[in-house]
C-alpha cells in the first residue's frame, strides 16, 4: 500500500483529483501485497486527508469509516491515530475538525466520536476542535466530555 508520504512529491497542496484517486485506491484496491490491516488502511486515509484534504475528501474518509463493518471501532482507531499523530498547523486542525463534524452526523459513529472527544478533552488535546463541535452536542454528550467549562 502506498503510504501518504508518496503525496509529498506534490508539495504542500496535492491536486484534488490526485488526492481523490489516492483515497479511492486505498479504499477499494484489494490486492496490495502484503495486505494491509484495516487499521493501517484507516490510518493512511486519515493521515492523507488531514495533511492534504478539504471538504469532499474529508467526507469520503468519514463515509468510509461510517460504513466499516465495525464503525465504532473504526472511529476509535482513526481518532486515536490523530491523538498520537498530533496536528500541525491550521490546515490540519481544520481538516481534523471537519472529519469530527462528519463523524457526528451519523448515528453509526456519533457515540464513538463523543467517547474519543472525551479522551481528547481529558488529555487536553485539540481544544479548538472540541470547541467547534460543542454546540452540536446534546447535554448528555457534553457531560460525557467531563470538561470544566465554567457552566
Amino acid at each position: 500500500m502506498p503510504p501518504p508520504d508518496c503525496l509529498t512529491a506534490f508539495g504542500d497542496r496535492v491536486p484534488a483529483p490526485v488526492l481523490s484517486q489516492y483515497l479511492t485506491v486505498l479504499m477499494h484496491y484489494p490486492d496490495f501485497e502484503p495486505t494491509p490491516s484495516g487499521s493501517d488502511t484507516r490510518r493512511a486515509l486519515v493521515d492523507a486527508v488531514i495533511r492534504y484534504g478539504d471538504g469532499i475528501e474529508v467526507h469520503a474518509v468519514a463515509l468510509f469509516l461510517r460504513i466499516d463493518e465495525h464503525p465504532q471501532s473504526a472511529v476509535r482507531d482513526a481518532m486515536f491515530f490523530l491523538l498520537t499523530r498530533d496536528l500541525n498547523g491550521a490546515h490540519e486542525i481544520k481538516a481534523a475538525g471537519s472529519l469530527v463534524h462528519c463523524l457526528l452526523d451519523s448515528t453509526a459513529t456519533r457515540s464513538a466520536t463523543v467517547d474519543n472527544l472525551r479522551t481528547w478533552a481529558l488529555t487536553d488535546s485539540f481544544s479548538e476542535i472540541i470547541e467547534s463541535v460543542w454546540p452540536r452536542l446534546d447535554p448528555e454528550e457534553r457531560a460525557r466530555l467531563d470538561v470544566d467549562r465554567g457552566e
